[in-house]
């Protein structure tokens, strides 16, 4: 009989519930393991190992089915590490993305002498990597209330693409050398890092504005920059936006600031205050928020500055002694990532949202499109 039924349990692989196991249990505990799985039709071999798993069985969920699960990962000596890497990452309010997580990987990788050919921090290895230490938090986004007036989807009033601007602040943190490579420090304690916030503009046609950046430092010469970026000394992050509004949006306007205006500004990063509110709407132009207008334009734009920015750390060595970026490296790097991004990458992220934002488009040649 012994035989017929561990050939039965082989062939018929049924799954329990911790809640169904801990009925087994108790019953196990006072009419013994074989009268418990003669009752609930279980094998007595199944009942001892539950009881063996009792305190953990009372410990987990009620659906919980197995304990297989999650085991630590073959390269467990860079996971400490990579997961302190990501929480403070986000204490600092960092969006975490997967090619951070991925570079940052490479790069401990390479510092314990693990081969690319051997490790390449795929995105399987990531999500099993982000689930063993935790790091995988549901979104739980409550909706955004605009605070400033919508278009309505009766609108009367048409705009031509190039009279719709879109608007986005972001803070980028530049870690120093060390922080990003200190492979030896188990505490995995980060310094303060230097806060560069900057604006990513551009028109709805996929036509970009003149770059912003703002440095919490105050500079001396800034004539070392490009000419084609805006650098600024702005010390408040919540004057950001407002500066960029005169000195780069009012100044792109030109003749056409008689003409009214929509500009878009994505909400996920809201810094826009009342005082913006109030100049645009002096100069005819019409405030409007979207979240998540900038996610796609913004992702492509991070991967590529990740990417220059992880090549300039590695590329002579990792062990060689470096200093942190000068600022006119960093504008540069901003600058590059920012040319990068593909014009049809903000037709699409425009075009995408165009419906839910109701405005209504003239056609290229400015007159109203025909309904």
């Amino acid at each position: 009989m012994a035989v017929v039924e561990n050939d039965e349990d082989i062939i018929k692989r049924t799954q329990y519930k911790a809640k169904f196991k801990l009925k087994v249990i108790a019953l196990a505990e006072k009419v013994g393991n074989r009268c418990a799985g003669r009752r609930y039709a279980v094998s007595e071999r199944n009942v001892r190992r539950w009881r063996l798993d009792k305190h953990r069985l009372q410990h987990c969920r009620s659906d919980q089915i197995s304990f297989r699960g999650p085991r630590s990962g073959k390269l467990s000596f860079i996971e400490t590490e990579l997961a302190a890497f990501v929480v403070a990452s986000r204490k600092k309010g960092v969006k975490v993305t997967w090619s951070m997580v991925a570079t940052k990987a490479r790069v401990l990788a390479t510092a314990y002498g693990v081969s690319q050919d051997t490790f390449c921090a795929s995105r399987g290895w990531m999500k099993r990597f982000m689930t063993r230490q935790g790091l995988i938090v549901g979104a739980t986004k409550s909706p955004l209330t605009p605070r400033y007036p919508v278009f309505t989807k009766n609108r009367t009033e048409k705009f031509a693409l190039s009279q719709i601007g879109i608007g986005c602040q972001v803070a980028l943190y530049f870690d120093k050398p060390a922080e990003f490579l200190n492979v030896d420090d188990m505490d995995c304690e980060y310094e303060s890092s230097r806060v560069v916030n900057i604006v990513l503009s551009c028109t709805a046609d996929g036509q970009k504005l003149p770059l912003y950046v703002g440095l919490k430092e105050s500079l001396q010469d800034i004539s070392m920059f490009p000419s084609n970026v805006h650098v600024r000394h702005v010390t408040d992050d919540n004057d950001v936006l407002h500066d960029w509004v005169q000195t780069i949006w009012l100044s792109q306007c030109g003749p056409q600031s008689m003409r009214r205006s929509v500009l878009i500004v994505d909400s996920s990063n809201p810094m826009a205050d009342a005082r913006v509110h109030r100049i645009l709407i002096d100069k005819g132009t019409q405030v409007l928020e979207a979240p998540g207008l900038f996610n796609t334009v913004y992702s492509s734009f991070l991967s590529t500055l990740m990417a220059i920015y992880t090549d300039w750390i590695v590329g002579d060595g990792l062990w060689r002694p470096r200093h942190a970026a000068t600022w006119l490296h960093i504008v540069d790097w901003i600058a590059l990532a920012w040319l990068s991004v593909q014009q049809t990458v903000i037709e699409r992220a425009f075009a995408g949202y165009n419906e839910k934002l109701g405005l209504q488009l003239a056609d290229n040649t400015g007159n109203p499109a025909q309904a």
